[in-house]
């Protein structure tokens, strides 16, 4: 019979903490500090989404360089005095599944309305309704109330282009440093909104334009890689935004329309 000592005496025989590789997966800057506790050299070695690793050596903060600083530069590169002339936006994306194609159809409606249905083979299979105040979702003909944290974040999430709310509506963002994003240094912002969530931005340092948000959905950490950005009526969107985490596999979002200031159904947000 195996007791406890001899697993005991086992483990202290074979098992050497001080050459253990520890791996980590999440946010570094939650964790950093108490892995640091786990390293017989006290460094610890940092890597992307991808495997690949981040460089610390000459990421220095800019001086004057903020989180707002860097927000307002964005918001400039993508059309500055422009976002406030929209009223509305129609944006088609697809992206395929195992041969298969996932339609996403969105109608955002100033300042804060928002329609989301996606469809495949002809058919809705996931909708999203919010009229500003109160929200739905509807899941293979179910209905359930938007509610708590999630009809919080979406009171934020619903504008288009949020970041010019973030001060108004109480959003904290903090400038965390410079990371390299496919090879190109970007900006590093974290935003807390008032619900407590938590995501990260990443802007490129040269155009200013927004490359990378991460976010921790209930446990699972979802990563949209933005690239491509096209000009529509002198504001660029997206032209392809890559979703890891998911899926096993990165899903391709590739927009196929987007419409500014169209005509559009004030009864698609009608909340029901």
């Amino acid at each position: 019979m195996v007791s406890a000592a001899d697993i005991k005496a086992m483990a202290a025989k074979y098992i050497s903490p001080e050459n253990a590789h520890i791996l980590v997966v999440g946010n570094k800057d939650d964790v950093s500090d108490k892995l640091t506790l786990f390293s017989a050299d006290k460094k610890l070695r940092f890597y992307d989404v991808y495997g690949n690793p981040i460089e610390q050596a000459g990421m220095d903060i800019p001086a004057g360089a903020t989180a707002q600083t860097v927000l307002t530069d964005y918001l400039n590169a993508v059309g500055g005095k422009k976002l406030d002339e929209i009223k509305s936006v129609y944006m088609n994306t697809s992206a395929s599944i195992q041969g298969m194609e996932l339609t996403t159809e969105l109608n955002h409606m100033a300042p804060n309305k928002l329609e989301m249905a996606q469809s495949m083979m002809g058919n809705i299979i996931m909708q999203s309704i919010f009229d500003g105040e109160k929200g739905i979702n509807i899941q293979q003909g179910k209905k359930s109330a938007m509610e708590g944290t999630d009809l919080e974040d979406m009171k934020i999430d619903g504008h288009l282009f949020p970041e010019r709310f973030y001060q108004q509506l109480g959003v904290k963002t903090e400038l965390k440093g410079i990371e390299m994003i496919e090879g190109k240094k970007a900006y590093k912002i974290q935003v807390e909104y008032p619900s407590g969530a938590k995501k990260t931005h990443y802007f490129d340092m040269e155009t200013s334009l927004k490359v990378r948000e991460i976010e921790d959905k209930r446990g699972t950490l979802i990563t949209n890689d933005i690239k491509d950005y096209k000009d529509v009526n002198g504001i660029k969107f997206p032209a392809s935004i890559s979703i890891t985490g998911v899926l096993p596999i990165p899903l391709i979002m590739t927009t196929k329309e987007v419409e500014i200031n169209g005509e559009m159904d004030v009864s698609l947000f009608i909340v029901k």
